[in-house]
Protein backbone atom coordinates (compact mmCIF):
# COMPACT_ATOMS: atom_id res chain seq x y z
CA UNK A 1 0.00 0.00 0.00
CA UNK A 2 1.48 3.35 -1.07
CA UNK A 3 1.79 6.53 0.97
CA UNK A 4 -1.28 8.13 -0.64
CA UNK A 5 -3.41 5.07 0.11
CA UNK A 6 -2.31 4.99 3.74
CA UNK A 7 -2.82 8.74 4.14
CA UNK A 8 -6.32 8.75 2.59
CA UNK A 9 -7.42 5.74 4.67
CA UNK A 10 -6.21 7.33 7.90
CA UNK A 11 -7.77 10.68 7.00
CA UNK A 12 -11.26 9.39 6.17
CA UNK A 13 -11.08 6.77 8.92
CA UNK A 14 -11.79 9.64 11.31
CA UNK A 15 -15.49 9.34 12.21
CA UNK A 16 -16.23 13.08 11.87
CA UNK A 17 -14.85 13.15 8.33
CA UNK A 18 -16.36 9.76 7.45
CA UNK A 19 -19.80 10.94 8.55
CA UNK A 20 -19.35 14.26 6.74
CA UNK A 21 -18.53 12.72 3.37
CA UNK A 22 -21.45 10.27 3.54
CA UNK A 23 -23.82 12.99 4.73
CA UNK A 24 -22.80 15.09 1.73
CA UNK A 25 -23.25 12.22 -0.70
CA UNK A 26 -26.49 10.77 0.69
CA UNK A 27 -28.20 13.83 2.18
CA UNK A 28 -26.66 16.83 0.42
CA UNK A 29 -24.90 17.93 3.61
CA UNK A 30 -28.04 18.29 5.75
CA UNK A 31 -26.43 16.80 8.89
CA UNK A 32 -28.44 13.56 8.96
CA UNK A 33 -25.41 11.28 9.44
CA UNK A 34 -23.38 12.02 12.57
CA UNK A 35 -20.09 10.69 13.90
CA UNK A 36 -21.72 9.39 17.09
CA UNK A 37 -23.97 7.13 14.99
CA UNK A 38 -20.97 5.22 13.59
CA UNK A 39 -19.28 2.06 14.87
CA UNK A 40 -15.93 0.88 13.49
CA UNK A 41 -16.00 -2.63 11.99
CA UNK A 42 -13.32 -5.12 10.98
CA UNK A 43 -12.45 -4.24 7.40
CA UNK A 44 -11.32 -7.73 6.41
CA UNK A 45 -13.82 -9.65 4.31
CA UNK A 46 -13.33 -13.42 4.05
CA UNK A 47 -15.28 -15.78 1.82
CA UNK A 48 -14.91 -19.49 1.11
CA UNK A 49 -15.64 -20.88 -2.34
CA UNK A 50 -16.51 -24.55 -1.84
CA UNK A 51 -16.22 -27.44 -4.28
CA UNK A 52 -16.21 -31.22 -3.86
CA UNK A 53 -12.44 -31.39 -3.44
CA UNK A 54 -11.26 -28.38 -1.50
CA UNK A 55 -12.19 -25.00 -0.06
CA UNK A 56 -10.64 -21.93 -1.67
CA UNK A 57 -10.54 -18.81 0.47
CA UNK A 58 -10.68 -15.28 -0.90
CA UNK A 59 -9.96 -12.36 1.39
CA UNK A 60 -10.12 -8.61 0.80
CA UNK A 61 -9.23 -5.83 3.16
CA UNK A 62 -11.73 -3.03 2.67
CA UNK A 63 -10.32 0.45 3.11
CA UNK A 64 -12.89 1.54 5.73
CA UNK A 65 -16.23 0.12 6.87
CA UNK A 66 -18.50 1.31 9.68
CA UNK A 67 -22.01 0.47 10.81
CA UNK A 68 -24.39 3.42 10.99
CA UNK A 69 -27.70 4.05 12.74
CA UNK A 70 -29.40 6.83 10.77
CA UNK A 71 -32.35 8.57 12.39
CA UNK A 72 -34.89 9.35 9.64
CA UNK A 73 -38.61 10.06 9.65
CA UNK A 74 -38.98 9.13 13.32
CA UNK A 75 -37.28 5.75 12.95
CA UNK A 76 -33.78 4.33 12.98
CA UNK A 77 -32.33 2.94 9.75
CA UNK A 78 -29.39 0.56 10.15
CA UNK A 79 -26.87 0.35 7.28
CA UNK A 80 -23.23 -0.49 6.64
CA UNK A 81 -21.12 2.23 5.06
CA UNK A 82 -17.86 1.47 3.29
CA UNK A 83 -15.26 3.69 1.64
CA UNK A 84 -12.83 2.65 -1.08
CA UNK A 85 -10.15 5.28 -1.69
CA UNK A 86 -8.85 5.48 -5.25
CA UNK A 87 -5.71 7.47 -5.99
CA UNK A 88 -5.65 6.30 -9.61
CA UNK A 89 -8.18 5.33 -12.26
CA UNK A 90 -9.39 1.72 -12.05
CA UNK A 91 -11.81 0.77 -14.81
CA UNK A 92 -12.75 -2.46 -13.03
CA UNK A 93 -14.15 -0.53 -10.06
CA UNK A 94 -17.84 -1.52 -10.55
CA UNK A 95 -16.79 -5.19 -10.47
CA UNK A 96 -14.55 -4.70 -7.43
CA UNK A 97 -17.15 -2.75 -5.46
CA UNK A 98 -19.92 -5.24 -6.24
CA UNK A 99 -17.64 -8.09 -5.16
CA UNK A 100 -16.87 -6.42 -1.81
CA UNK A 101 -20.59 -6.00 -1.18
CA UNK A 102 -21.39 -9.57 -2.24
CA UNK A 103 -18.74 -11.00 0.10
CA UNK A 104 -20.14 -8.98 3.00
CA UNK A 105 -23.70 -10.13 2.26
CA UNK A 106 -22.47 -13.75 2.05
CA UNK A 107 -20.78 -13.43 5.43
CA UNK A 108 -23.93 -11.94 6.96
CA UNK A 109 -25.96 -14.90 5.65
CA UNK A 110 -23.38 -17.36 7.00
CA UNK A 111 -23.43 -15.81 10.49
CA UNK A 112 -27.23 -15.77 10.63
CA UNK A 113 -27.39 -19.40 9.49
CA UNK A 114 -24.77 -20.49 12.04
CA UNK A 115 -26.71 -18.80 14.83
CA UNK A 116 -30.00 -20.35 13.73
CA UNK A 117 -28.54 -23.85 13.54
CA UNK A 118 -26.65 -23.53 16.83
CA UNK A 119 -29.76 -22.33 18.65
CA UNK A 120 -31.98 -24.82 16.75
CA UNK A 121 -34.29 -22.12 15.48
CA UNK A 122 -34.96 -23.75 12.09
CA UNK A 123 -37.81 -25.94 10.90
CA UNK A 124 -37.22 -28.90 8.60
CA UNK A 125 -37.44 -28.04 4.91
CA UNK A 126 -36.48 -24.89 3.05
CA UNK A 127 -35.49 -23.01 6.21
CA UNK A 128 -33.07 -25.72 7.26
CA UNK A 129 -31.49 -25.87 3.79
CA UNK A 130 -30.74 -22.14 3.60
CA UNK A 131 -30.20 -21.62 7.31
CA UNK A 132 -32.53 -18.61 7.21
CA UNK A 133 -35.90 -18.06 8.83
CA UNK A 134 -38.62 -16.15 6.99
CA UNK A 135 -38.06 -13.19 9.32
CA UNK A 136 -34.26 -13.02 8.86
CA UNK A 137 -32.84 -9.98 7.11
CA UNK A 138 -29.38 -8.74 6.12
CA UNK A 139 -28.02 -5.22 6.61
CA UNK A 140 -27.74 -3.20 3.37
CA UNK A 141 -24.33 -1.89 2.36
CA UNK A 142 -23.42 1.37 0.64
CA UNK A 143 -19.90 1.41 -0.79
CA UNK A 144 -18.62 4.86 -1.73
CA UNK A 145 -15.56 5.27 -3.95
CA UNK A 146 -13.54 8.43 -3.25
CA UNK A 147 -11.41 9.50 -6.22
CA UNK A 148 -8.48 11.61 -5.00
CA UNK A 149 -7.83 13.47 -8.23
CA UNK A 150 -8.67 16.82 -9.81
CA UNK A 151 -9.65 15.12 -13.07
CA UNK A 152 -13.05 13.75 -14.00
CA UNK A 153 -13.66 10.05 -13.37
CA UNK A 154 -13.56 8.71 -16.93
CA UNK A 155 -14.07 5.07 -15.98
CA UNK A 156 -17.32 3.07 -15.88
CA UNK A 157 -19.95 4.21 -13.38
CA UNK A 158 -22.10 1.11 -13.84
CA UNK A 159 -21.30 -2.56 -14.26
CA UNK A 160 -23.28 -2.50 -17.52
CA UNK A 161 -20.79 0.02 -18.95
CA UNK A 162 -18.34 -2.90 -19.12
CA UNK A 163 -20.68 -5.28 -20.92
CA UNK A 164 -20.16 -6.34 -24.52
CA UNK A 165 -22.74 -5.05 -26.97
CA UNK A 166 -25.94 -7.05 -26.49
CA UNK A 167 -29.47 -6.42 -27.76
CA UNK A 168 -31.64 -4.39 -25.38
CA UNK A 169 -34.13 -7.26 -25.05
CA UNK A 170 -31.31 -9.35 -23.55
CA UNK A 171 -29.50 -6.57 -21.67
CA UNK A 172 -32.57 -5.81 -19.57
CA UNK A 173 -32.18 -9.23 -17.94
CA UNK A 174 -28.52 -8.64 -17.06
CA UNK A 175 -28.28 -7.40 -13.48
CA UNK A 176 -26.48 -4.09 -13.06
CA UNK A 177 -24.48 -2.45 -10.27
CA UNK A 178 -24.24 1.31 -9.89
CA UNK A 179 -20.95 2.74 -8.68
CA UNK A 180 -21.32 5.32 -5.92
CA UNK A 181 -18.43 7.71 -6.47
CA UNK A 182 -17.38 11.13 -5.22
CA UNK A 183 -14.64 13.14 -6.88
CA UNK A 184 -13.55 16.76 -6.26
CA UNK A 185 -14.05 17.46 -9.97
CA UNK A 186 -17.83 16.97 -9.67
CA UNK A 187 -18.36 19.03 -6.50
CA UNK A 188 -19.81 22.52 -7.03
CA UNK A 189 -20.57 23.62 -3.45
CA UNK A 190 -17.82 22.76 -0.98
CA UNK A 191 -19.60 24.61 1.83
CA UNK A 192 -22.00 21.68 2.18
CA UNK A 193 -19.23 19.86 4.03
CA UNK A 194 -19.07 20.47 7.78
CA UNK A 195 -15.44 19.40 8.22
CA UNK A 196 -12.16 20.27 6.50
CA UNK A 197 -12.87 17.54 3.94
CA UNK A 198 -14.56 20.26 1.88
CA UNK A 199 -11.46 22.48 1.95
CA UNK A 200 -9.23 19.53 1.04
CA UNK A 201 -11.42 18.55 -1.92
CA UNK A 202 -11.65 22.17 -3.07
CA UNK A 203 -7.87 22.54 -2.95
CA UNK A 204 -7.48 19.33 -4.99
CA UNK A 205 -10.00 20.52 -7.60
CA UNK A 206 -8.46 23.99 -7.95
CA UNK A 207 -4.81 22.96 -7.54
CA UNK A 208 -3.72 24.35 -10.91
CA UNK A 209 -4.99 27.88 -10.22
CA UNK A 210 -2.43 30.63 -9.65
CA UNK A 211 -2.12 31.93 -6.07
CA UNK A 212 -4.71 29.37 -4.93
CA UNK A 213 -3.97 29.53 -1.20
CA UNK A 214 -4.25 33.33 -1.16
CA UNK A 215 -7.51 33.10 -3.14
CA UNK A 216 -9.01 30.57 -0.72
CA UNK A 217 -7.80 32.66 2.22
CA UNK A 218 -9.75 35.65 0.89
CA UNK A 219 -12.88 33.47 0.62
CA UNK A 220 -12.68 32.36 4.28
CA UNK A 221 -12.79 34.11 7.62
CA UNK A 222 -9.63 35.96 8.62
CA UNK A 223 -8.85 33.40 11.36
CA UNK A 224 -9.23 30.41 8.99
CA UNK A 225 -7.27 27.43 10.34
CA UNK A 226 -6.67 23.91 9.09
CA UNK A 227 -5.42 20.81 10.86
CA UNK A 228 -1.97 19.44 10.15
CA UNK A 229 -3.64 16.21 8.94
CA UNK A 230 -5.62 18.11 6.28
CA UNK A 231 -2.57 20.07 5.14
CA UNK A 232 -0.52 16.87 4.89
CA UNK A 233 -3.20 15.37 2.65
CA UNK A 234 -3.27 18.50 0.47
CA UNK A 235 0.52 18.55 0.16
CA UNK A 236 0.68 14.85 -0.75
CA UNK A 237 -2.10 14.86 -3.34
CA UNK A 238 -1.37 18.20 -5.02
CA UNK A 239 2.37 18.64 -4.62
CA UNK A 240 1.78 21.85 -2.65
CA UNK A 241 4.26 22.85 0.01
CA UNK A 242 2.09 24.45 2.67
CA UNK A 243 4.26 24.76 5.80
CA UNK A 244 3.05 23.16 9.03
CA UNK A 245 5.87 24.20 11.35
CA UNK A 246 3.97 27.20 12.78
CA UNK A 247 1.11 25.25 14.34
CA UNK A 248 -0.84 25.75 17.52
CA UNK A 249 -2.65 22.76 19.00
CA UNK A 250 -2.40 20.81 15.75
CA UNK A 251 -3.87 23.71 13.75
CA UNK A 252 -2.19 26.05 11.28
CA UNK A 253 -3.43 29.59 10.68
CA UNK A 254 -3.73 29.74 6.92
CA UNK A 255 -2.93 33.46 6.80
CA UNK A 256 0.48 32.65 8.26
CA UNK A 257 0.91 29.77 5.82
CA UNK A 258 0.10 32.16 2.96
CA UNK A 259 2.70 34.63 4.24
CA UNK A 260 5.27 31.84 4.61
CA UNK A 261 4.70 30.68 1.03
CA UNK A 262 5.02 34.28 -0.19
CA UNK A 263 8.28 34.63 1.72
CA UNK A 264 9.52 31.36 0.24
CA UNK A 265 8.74 32.71 -3.21
CA UNK A 266 10.58 35.97 -2.51
CA UNK A 267 13.62 34.11 -1.19
CA UNK A 268 13.64 31.87 -4.24
CA UNK A 269 13.46 34.97 -6.44
CA UNK A 270 16.41 36.54 -4.60
CA UNK A 271 18.53 33.41 -5.05
CA UNK A 272 17.71 33.15 -8.77
CA UNK A 273 18.57 36.86 -9.19
CA UNK A 274 21.96 36.42 -7.47
CA UNK A 275 22.80 33.26 -9.42
CA UNK A 276 22.06 35.03 -12.72
CA UNK A 277 24.26 38.00 -11.80
CA UNK A 278 27.13 35.76 -10.67
CA UNK A 279 26.94 33.84 -13.95
CA UNK A 280 27.13 37.17 -15.81
CA UNK A 281 30.25 38.09 -13.86
CA UNK A 282 28.72 41.05 -12.01
CA UNK A 283 30.84 42.19 -9.06
CA UNK A 284 29.70 41.69 -5.45
CA UNK A 285 29.17 45.37 -4.66
CA UNK A 286 26.85 45.85 -7.63
CA UNK A 287 24.86 42.73 -6.75
CA UNK A 288 24.43 43.91 -3.15
CA UNK A 289 23.29 47.37 -4.27
CA UNK A 290 20.75 45.87 -6.68
CA UNK A 291 19.41 43.54 -3.97
CA UNK A 292 18.94 46.46 -1.60
CA UNK A 293 17.03 48.52 -4.16
CA UNK A 294 15.00 45.75 -5.84
CA UNK A 295 14.03 43.62 -2.83
CA UNK A 296 14.12 46.32 -0.13
CA UNK A 297 16.76 44.46 1.88
CA UNK A 298 19.24 45.87 4.34
CA UNK A 299 22.83 45.85 3.15
CA UNK A 300 23.75 43.19 5.73
CA UNK A 301 20.86 40.93 4.65
CA UNK A 302 21.81 41.36 0.98
CA UNK A 303 25.40 40.36 1.75
CA UNK A 304 24.13 37.34 3.71
CA UNK A 305 22.09 36.11 0.73
CA UNK A 306 25.07 36.66 -1.57
CA UNK A 307 27.41 34.64 0.65
CA UNK A 308 24.84 31.82 0.92
CA UNK A 309 24.60 31.57 -2.86
CA UNK A 310 28.37 31.63 -3.28
CA UNK A 311 28.74 28.90 -0.66
CA UNK A 312 26.11 26.77 -2.39
CA UNK A 313 27.99 26.99 -5.70
CA UNK A 314 31.24 25.64 -4.23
Amino acid sequence: MGKKDILSNEYLGNSERFADIFDYYLHDGKGVIKAEDLVELDSKELMAFLDSVKSTYFSKLRDIIKSCSIKMDGRVVYVLLGIENQTAMDRSMPVRASLYDAINYTNQIRKIAEKNRTEKLLDEGDDFLSGLKVSDRIVPIITLVVYWNDKEWSGPRNLSDLYLEVPSEIKRYCNDYRLNIITPHDITDFKKFKTEVGDVFEFIKRQNEDNLLAEMQSEHEEDWCMSVESINVINEFTGANIPTDKQEGGKVKMCRATEAIFEQGVEQGIRVFIEDKLEDGVDDETIVNKLVSRFELTEDKAKEYLEQCKEAEK
